[in-house]
Parts: structure tokens; sequence; C-alpha cells
């Protein structure tokens, strides 16, 4: 089994369900969920080849499982979790990791971008919450993916910058009518994070690797990785959060400190 730093097997037995978690920042908590002790659920819509994500982890010392299905469809979203829970009898823990981006200004973008975003980067997280509760023990934790486009907007990205505040409004919400429930629901709120889906956010940097001969402007000097934000997931995961809930924790290397005029690039060129 792949061993990551501080791993203490915090999730055994747990049974821990990551949407959208056949690449990516999804794909990295569903391994270090595995590598913790967690029986893990990989999902996605079919869109890549979930069975061979899942005899991946297995293959690194963990126990996975594939369930294809689309989230963005409330029929789907209930035959996900019954086969889950027919499978597994349970969800200790819940990811909600999906997401959609469209990048245009205002006058150009549709309604149906809008009504596309909302649907898979919002509405999939309270759909999944609400299905999973009935199964969710005490001590239940569910962790909803947003961004720091929560809290400082990007221009032409408008329907994913306010889907990601909602994400957090309804972590707060939820975290307030579950937790007499026994479950905590709390949100990460991802910097620049290096997978491939991140030219998309910059219609001016084609491909990963592009951006990875870019200086980054974080005061911590480097990008994030899937690993970086796997690591407080495994941290909400466990019980060693059992009094946090409720919480939308930046994971940014800094970024949301640094105030848009302070070229914190030629101040480490100047430091160094």
């Amino acid at each position: 089994m792949i061993r990551y730093p501080h791993c203490a097997d915090r999730l055994d037995d747990a049974v821990a369900v990551v949407t959208g978690s056949t690449q990516g920042i999804g794909l990295g908590i569903a391994r270090r969920f595995a590598a913790e002790g967690a029986t893990v659920v990989v999902n996605d819509h079919g869109a890549n080849d979930g069975d061979a994500v899942a005899a991946a982890v297995r293959e690194e010392g963990g126990d996975a499982l594939y369930v294809q299905a689309d989230v963005s469809d409330p029929e789907g979203i209930e035959g996900f979790v019954e086969d889950v829970v027919d499978e597994c009898g349970r969800i200790d823990v819940l990811v909600n990791n999906v997401a959609d981006f469209r990048h245009g200004p205002l006058a150009e973008t549709s309604l149906q971008d809008w009504e596309d975003v909302m649907t898979v980067a919002l509405r999939s997280h309270w759909l999944m919450t609400k299905a999973a509760l009935p199964h969710m023990p005490d001590g239940a934790s569910v962790i909803n993916m947003s961004s720091v486009h929560a809290v400082q907007t990007d221009p032409k990205c408008i329907p994913y910058n306010v889907a990601k505040s909602g994400v957090n409004g309804l972590t707060r919400a939820l975290a307030v009518e579950l937790g007499p429930e026994g479950v905590r629901v709390n949100a990460i709120m991802p910097g620049k994070i290096l997978v491939e889906r991140l030219a998309d956010f910059d219609t001016e940097t084609a491909t990963l690797a592009d951006y990875e001969q870019e200086t980054p402007i974080d005061p911590v000097g480097r990008f994030g990785t899937p690993a970086d934000i796997a690591g407080l997931a495994a941290y909400l995961a466990s019980d060693e959060s059992s009094f946090v809930t409720g919480a939308c924790i930046p994971i940014d290397g800094g970024r949301t400190a640094v105030l848009r005029d302070h070229d914190h690039v030629e101040w480490r060129r100047q430091r160094d």
C-alpha cells in the first residue's frame, strides 16, 4: 500500500463515496482514503474507465469499487446511493466533488451554461447529501468541494463563481441542520491545483505542462497537488475533526490572503 506522510489508518472500516473520482482531485482523495483504511466508492458518469481506476487503487493495497452514475440526474443519484448501500451497507463519508466550468463574458453566457454549472456544481451536492443521509450513521462526514472562487471572483466565469459561493452557503446550512443528527458538513476551497482540467480555467494556457513552467503568485511559491487536498479531506473525514463542522477551509498556498495589487512574485524575486 502507498504510504502518505502522517497516514494513520484513520478511516479503518469506513465506507467513503467520492463523486467524480476517476481523475484529478477526486482521484487523489480516493487514493488517500483507501490508504487510510476506507472502502472507497469511485464514481464518474462514464467518461473514464472507472473499473480500471478502482483496480489501480486495489493494486496499491486499498479497497475500492466503481459505481457509474450521473449525479446531475436526480434519478441517477437515487440509483447510485441504492447501489452503494446494497454493496456496502452504509455511507460513512460523502465527498461531493463533481463540478462544471464554463468560461466566457456575461454577454456570451447562455441560460444553458448557467443551468449546467448550477446543476453539477451545486444542485448535485444537495441531492447527493439528501439521498445519502438516511444511510449515514452517527459520526458521518460530508465534504463539499468548493473553491477559492467562492470568495475571490475572476471575470468571465460568473456561473462557476456563483455556484461555489452557493456550495459554501449550502455547507453551513447543512451543518446547522444535520449537526443534531450526528453528521458533520464541511467544505474545502482549493486554490490553483495541478490537474489536467486546470487549463479549462485559462484560455491563454493550453496544457498542464504550461502551468508547471509558471511562477505561482501564492506565498508558498508553488501550485497545489491533489495530494494536498486529499490530506485535508482525510482529516475532515476522520474522528480527529469531530468538533469541526460548517467550516469552509481554503487550501490555496495563501492565495486568498494576498491583495491583488501586491506583486508577490516580484517580492520573492527581490528577497531571493
